[in-house]
């Protein structure tokens, strides 16, 4: 960590008292768990945010955003003792989100603690195609956002922790333009608590030494697959490029699988290369690093 950067004090006690009673029973944290910190974004944020850029939606709601490939960290200092932390934001999903399609995918949004587990890592679509993230919006096209539209996620993690700061990472992955596609966060809310969370599962770790084997118009895809495999592997895709005309032409390994190849992959002769992206039974994601061509 970087101790010159600047930091936010936390809430006084009584403070984080009154803003708990102000809180919608929708927000999974346990009663006696002390708000350390919350943030609407009606109001300029302070410097404990890395990136304080800030938007309003077409129906005049603020947000911290709008962001695209592009992360922000949110850091707490002077922590009381606490043995875990649990996390609560709406996620804006805005424009043409991709999921994994080949052509101009994976989109891909994370969280995670710095120097700490991280929490999640996904993709997400606006339209009807393959993707990481299976979970349902808490709401849609609510924000006002014309075109592709919006969808609004409601997360909440609970891990260990009990230093006295904290970093959070925010963060989108192979995002194209904020005109294009982009992400913002709202009601974003942190407890600690007295009680021993047990450890987040971690998303899996992408799989390694990508080899593609070429034949007679066809070609012969392996890996190497990765020890972790986050909460079990759900399916295994086959991304190349060029992608085939049709995008939809994904390879699929059977869901659960553990296969670390893929036989006998048409070509029409032109020279591809591979990646391989894993999905989790939690709808997380990991991506290989390209193959030879």
């Amino acid at each position: 960590m970087n101790a010159s950067r600047s930091r936010t004090r936390l809430l006084p006690w009584s403070a984080a008292v009154a803003l708990i009673c102000s809180i919608s029973l929708f927000t999974g944290a346990a009663a006696a768990d002390t708000l350390v910190y919350s943030n609407d974004f009606e109001s300029p944020v302070g410097a404990e945010w890395s990136n304080q850029l800030m938007s309003a939606t077409p129906a005049g709601h603020g947000f911290l955003g709008r962001f695209a490939w592009d992360a922000v960290t949110l850091s707490l200092d002077d922590m009381a003792a606490h043995a875990s932390v649990t996390l609560q934001f709406d996620l804006y999903i805005i424009s043409s989100w991709d999921g994994n399609v080949e052509f101009s995918g994976p989109d891909i949004w994370g969280v995670e603690v710095v120097d700490g587990p991280r929490l999640m890592r996904t993709s997400f679509a606006r339209w009807d195609i393959d993707t990481g993230n299976t979970r349902p919006p808490f709401a849609t096209d609510s924000l006002g956002y014309g075109g592709w539209g919006d969808d609004v996620y409601r997360y909440t993690f609970t891990f260990p922790h009990s230093a006295s700061t904290l970093d959070l990472r925010f963060y989108g992955d192979n995002i194209q333009d904020v005109g294009d596609e982009s992400w913002g966060l709202d009601t974003v809310q942190v407890w600690t608590a007295d009680t021993v969370a047990d450890p987040a599962t971690p998303p899996p770790a992408p799989p390694t030494n990508v080899r593609a084997i070429p034949g007679n118009r066809v070609v012969d895809v392996m890996w190497d697959a990765a020890t972790n495999v986050g909460s079990g592997l759900d399916r295994v895709i086959v991304i190349r490029n060029p992608p085939p005309a049709n995008s939809r032409d994904f390879h699929y390994v059977a869901p659960g699988a553990t296969a670390t190849e893929v036989k006998a992959i048409s070509t029409d002769g032109t020279p591809h290369a591979y990646r391989i992206l894993v999905v989790d039974t939690a709808g997380n994601v990991a991506m290989s690093e390209w193959s030879n061509s």
